[in-house]
């Protein structure tokens, strides 16, 4: 039995070892976008951020929806980034536990609209939050405006 457990041990600390690494991967990896759009408009239509790596990076866009290497090199500020990390910190869970992906009419009546885009593990989520109050719970409507104190004081 002896021989058994001394044979095993380092093989269970070995796989514990590469889950580690993994994680800390796909921590790399994983992103949080978030921003405003308004797509009837005149110069700069959208503004989002992309929170990754431990860094903020502003958007490189005037029109559409980001995708990934849609964002400046070089970050913004570490300042900056503490204001805006929050924002990781404090996304709605019901977001992720839910199929929905748009909530209320973004910018159908062009009012507008959040952008949220999320990388973990691997999977990417995007969603689009109308700027209306409509069809979002009280959890949604405290983080757009936890979005809105974040990108004003950027």
């Amino acid at each position: 039995m002896k021989y058994f457990i001394l044979c095993c041990f380092p093989l269970f600390f070995l796989s514990a070892c590469d889950d580690d690494e993994q994680v800390t991967t796909n921590s790399v990896e994983d992103y949080l976008i978030f921003g405003r759009y308004g797509f009837e408009c005149f110069g700069n239509c959208i503004t989002v951020y992309k929170l990754q790596g431990g860094e903020l990076f502003a958007d490189d866009l005037e029109y559409g929806f980001p995708e990934t290497d849609d964002f400046q090199t070089t970050p913004l500020s570490n300042a900056q980034f503490q204001i805006a990390e929050v924002l990781s910190d404090e996304f709605p869970e019901e977001l992720l536990e839910t199929e929905q992906r748009i909530f209320g009419c973004p910018d159908c009546v062009d009012q507008g609209g959040f952008y949220l885009s999320l990388k973990r593990n691997g999977t990417v989520t995007t969603w689009q939050i109308d700027t209306d109050d409509v069809d979002q719970t009280q959890g949604i409507l405290d983080y757009k405006s936890r979005i809105i104190e974040v990108m004003e004081a950027l």
